[in-house]
C-alpha cells in the first residue's frame, strides 16, 4: 500500500486504522511544534506545524481514494464529503461498506487483448487461430458444415 498515491485498494478495516494513524502522528506533529505569539501570549502553528497539516490531508485524501477505488468508485466521489451533513454519511460509506471483489474489481478483458499464452504453448498465430477454431465446423472437401454449427444449439434448424 503506498500512502502518499491513490494507487491500489484498501480495506475497511486498514482504512480506518489508517485514519487514526495519521490524525494521531500529525496531531502529536502539531501541538509538539506550536508555539506561543510573544506579543499576545496566544498559541501558534510554527510552519513545520503547517507543513504537517497539508502533509496530512494529502494522506487523508490519497487514503479516502483508494478506499473508493475499493468501492467500485472513481475518485471524484470523495468531493461529496465536503458537503455538510452528507459528508458524515459519505464517511459512514466509506467505514462500513463491503469493498469490491477482485474480480470486479479487475472487469472483463479488454476487447482486442489477447491473453499471452501458456508457457511452452505453441505460439499461433490469429489466422491459425481462427482456423484452428473453426476447423470443427469444415467438411471433409473444405466446405463449412452448416448444421454442425447448430448442433448443440437449443436452435433447432428444419
Amino acid at each position: 500500500m503506498d500512502l502518499f498515491t491513490g494507487q491500489g485498494r484498501v480495506g475497511r478495516l486498514a482504512y480506518f486504522l489508517t485514519s487514526v494513524a495519521i490524525c494521531i502522528v500529525f496531531g502529536v506533529i502539531v501541538v509538539a511544534t506550536a508555539g506561543t505569539d510573544p506579543i499576545s501570549g496566544d498559541a501558534t502553528v510554527t510552519s513545520v506545524g503547517v507543513f504537517a497539516i497539508v502533509l496530512a490531508a494529502w494522506l487523508q485524501v490519497m487514503n479516502v481514494v483508494r478506499r473508493l477505488r475499493d468501492l467500485g468508485h472513481a475518485w471524484f466521489w470523495l468531493f461529496i464529503s465536503f458537503v455538510p451533513i452528507v459528508g458524515w454519511v459519505f464517511g459512514l460509506y466509506l467505514l462500513f461498506a463491503a469493498g469490491l471483489p477482485r474480480q470486479a474489481y479487475v472487469g472483463p478483458r479488454r476487447a482486442g487483448v489477447v491473453p499471452a499464452p501458456p508457457v511452452g504453448a505453441p505460439v499461433m498465430s490469429e489466422r491459425e487461430a481462427r482456423a484452428a477454431h473453426n476447423e470443427q465446423f469444415l467438411n471433409d472437401d473444405g466446405s463449412f458444415d452448416m448444421d454442425g454449427l447448430f448442433r448443440d444449439s437449443p436452435i433447432q434448424r428444419d
